[in-house]
């Protein structure tokens, strides 16, 4: 009987980015309000080139956010855990490298320490 529980409890990793995509466009909407401030006060009007490229620019963004999701789930559910956190350490290690490579972003204890 309890096996028969845990198993109807059980989402795959799609139904859980189904469930979790929802939630967080409503707590990001409300943080959209103070990004629009001088569209709604008349001090910036936008053309419609403008308005073509930054729909297209967010769109874009939200494509490589979900692609990112998929490839995280896609690693967690072929490799572990484990692994998707060492990734995630690689990652970091990388961008600092590269922001100071690239950019010359100064490198602080932060950023040595790892955040």
């Amino acid at each position: 009987e309890e096996d028969a529980a845990s198993q109807r409890a059980q989402l795959s990793s799609i139904q859980v980015l189904y469930y979790q995509t929802p939630i967080s466009f409503l707590v990001l909407l409300p943080l959209t309000y103070n990004f629009f401030a001088d569209v709604r006060s008349g001090a910036f009007a936008p053309t419609t080139a403008y308005t073509i490229d930054l729909v297209l620019f967010i769109v874009l963004g939200a494509m490589m956010a979900f692609v990112l999701d998929m490839f995280n789930l896609l690693m967690i559910k072929y490799s572990s855990a484990l692994s998707s956190s060492v990734a995630g350490c690689f990652k970091t290690t990388i961008v600092i490298l590269f922001s100071w490579l690239f950019f010359r972003n100064p490198l602080t204890m932060m950023n040595l320490l790892g955040y």
